[in-house]
């Protein structure tokens, strides 16, 4: 630990010196350095959180539990989670000749979704940066690219490898996260791992030459793929579990918001100056982590229980009684480590291997609906249809789409259940690019408003539907059907899949619209699409409102599910292996 904070105390001198220069270099960056600051401070100052220096000189950051949010806000929010509070409440043991009150406070939950919900909006951010960034570098039609100097311009081969890099990289930032924040921690990995994500957006903003575009972009890419991984592992293990599931949508909200930011800023902003405002959010992530404690499950983990007892203290309140649920996570942990460990090999159990399929298939129809090429080439999309001197207030609109219907997604999915939705998602995105590839074969017939309508519409549809099933669905489905001391390494691998098609799909885009032509990629996504119907129809189990056991007995050939989600039990097969 005391190795990481020395390297953690490294980079912020760094990162400090690396803005110096930036300001040296564009001193007219300064305003959205300073708007940044103001709203960070602002953010801190309603949570209640309060700057200052130890003993030894280092600065320091504290929330006080008693004041600082406005009473008016918590109060709203209290009143949301009041039931899931009450639950907590009689369930939890009051701590053994303590003088607390026994109600936790909600305030340090609701910071931790507040600074975490910042990251997930850098993010967005740094996925969303092709889009604009593509657009402004890419050569016009008839023109040569212009590989060296200030204002540099590339081919469409030299764009996807800028566009698709971002993933490959991320796929290595995921398999490295995880490792280091078991042995180090999640709150020290997390700081640490912002280094290249600024570094990279530095890079990208002074860079003169495509290597160092692609080397920055790939750093970026390596710092997102730990963020996506650890944002919502850290926010699990931090907040109240009445407050969980209400909070953990602030992350795909932000991520979505995110991408919002990018396309409105690509608008009036160059992608330079764009690059120094992503390098900015990394450092003030990074600067706002110091705020809160590392997880108590990972200080037990370790065997380190006075000092996670102290960080539940922190998250809880000073007043709150913290026995009951510190407790539960002791035998938690204890059972874990207890277990037996999984092994790849078990992944010959038919009751295993399928869940598993099932989910790498759902990440497939993910990268393979051409989602990441989509929203990364939206505005060279447009370009192609038309519709460049409105390309990028449209390619918002998109975005805003997507941040819409995630949310909307968020209700929808318990209510109507994976499949229906997953269906539904594939046959609207299905429609889209149908309609898309008939607007790129008739082109030259269609004129009017229908020539804008057409694409535009068809869009927006796309980015609808996914956002309404394609979008969180595979994400959701792991956990509900992996067995618990499997979830890590199978979710691991599944989320590597994704990755690696999404370099793959972003890669290639281009050069399969220069093979098939934009009507025939269109074609070739409408038909992936209409798979994805067929797959969830005839081959996908539906998760809603059953539990890991049932699912078991489902995939051991125990029950039978019928079309309506009941579930009928067969007594005939017997199986002795438990989950």
């Amino acid at each position: 630990i005391s190795s990481v904070k020395t390297q953690t105390k490294h980079f912020s001198f760094q990162a400090f010196a690396s803005f110096a220069l930036v300001l040296i270099r564009c001193p007219d960056s300064l305003v959205l350095l300073v708007l940044l600051g103001w709203l960070v401070t602002k953010i801190l100052r309603l949570m209640g959180v309060k700057a200052g220096v130890s003993e030894s000189g280092h600065p320091t950051f504290t929330w006080q539990s008693t004041s600082g949010m406005d009473d008016s806000v918590c109060q709203l929010l209290d009143n949301k989670v009041a039931e899931e509070d009450d639950l907590l409440l009689t369930g939890g043991v009051s701590e053994p000749g303590g003088d607390c009150d026994g109600r936790p406070s909600n305030k340090p939950s609701y910071l931790v979704a507040a600074l975490v919900g910042f990251g997930s909006l850098a993010v967005g951010f740094g996925l969303g940066f092709t889009g604009p960034a593509a657009h402004q570098l890419q050569a016009p039609n008839g023109t040569e690219p212009v590989t060296h100097g200030i204002h540099l311009a590339f081919g469409s081969e030299d764009i996807s490898w800028f566009g698709s890099i971002l993933f490959l990289a991320g796929l290595l930032g995921g398999a490295f996260g995880g490792p280091l924040a078991e042995k180090f921690g999640r709150k020290p990995t997390m700081i640490v791992c912002n280094a290249p994500f600024i570094l990279g957006f530095l890079l990208i903003a002074f860079a003169k030459n495509l290597a160092l575009l692609l080397v920055g972009r790939s750093l970026v890419g390596f710092g997102l793929g730990v963020g996506i991984l650890l944002n919502p592992v850290y926010l699990a293990e931090t907040v109240l579990p009445g407050l969980r599931g209400a909070l953990t949508t602030v992350l795909q909200l932000s991520l979505a918001m995110g991408f919002v930011v990018t396309f409105a800023l690509g608008i009036f902003m160059s992608y330079k100056h764009m690059a120094m405002l992503g390098a900015a959010m990394g450092f003030a992530y990074a600067c706002m982590l110091f705020a809160v404690p590392e997880t108590p499950r990972w200080y037990l983990r370790h065997r380190q229980s006075e000092r996670g007892e102290k960080a539940m203290r922190r998250l809880r309140g000073p007043k709150a009684s913290i026995y009951g649920e510190f407790t539960e996570i002791r035998a938690s942990v204890a059972v874990e480590q207890s277990a037996k460990k999984f092994s790849i090999t078990e992944l010959r159990e038919p009751w295993l291997y399928r869940p598993f399929l099932m989910s790498l298939a759902l990440m497939i129809f993910q990268q393979w609906s051409g989602v990441n090429a989509v929203i990364s080439y939206t505005t060279i999309i447009f370009d192609n249809a038309g519709l460049a001197s409105k390309d990028t207030l449209i390619s918002m609109g998109v975005m805003l789409i997507q941040l819409v219907f995630t949310f909307i997604s968020i209700f929808f999915v318990d209510r109507y259940g994976r499949r229906p939705l997953l269906m539904a998602a594939g046959f609207g995105m299905s429609v889209a690019c149908a309609a898309m590839s008939v607007f790129f074969y008739c082109s030259e017939h269609i004129h009017g408003v229908l020539a804008i309508a057409l694409p535009i519409t068809s869009i927006y549809l796309y980015m609808a539907s996914f956002s309404l099933g394609l979008g969180i669905i595979p994400w959701l489905f792991m956990p509900e059907v992996f067995p618990s001391r499997a979830l890590s390494v199978l979710s691991s691998l599944s989320a590597s899949l994704n990755w690696l098609n999404a370099f793959i799909v972003t890669r290639y885009f281009a050069d399969l619209g220069a093979w098939l032509g934009n009507g025939g990629v269109f074609a070739f996504l409408a038909g992936v699409c209409f798979l994805l119907v067929i797959f969830s129809k005839f081959m996908l189990v539906e998760t809603k409102g059953k539990s890991l056991e049932e699912m078991e007995a489902i995939f051991k050939g125990r029950v039978i599910v019928s079309d309506n989600g009941s579930v009928s039990r067969v007594s005939s097969v017997h199986s002795n292996s438990s989950i």
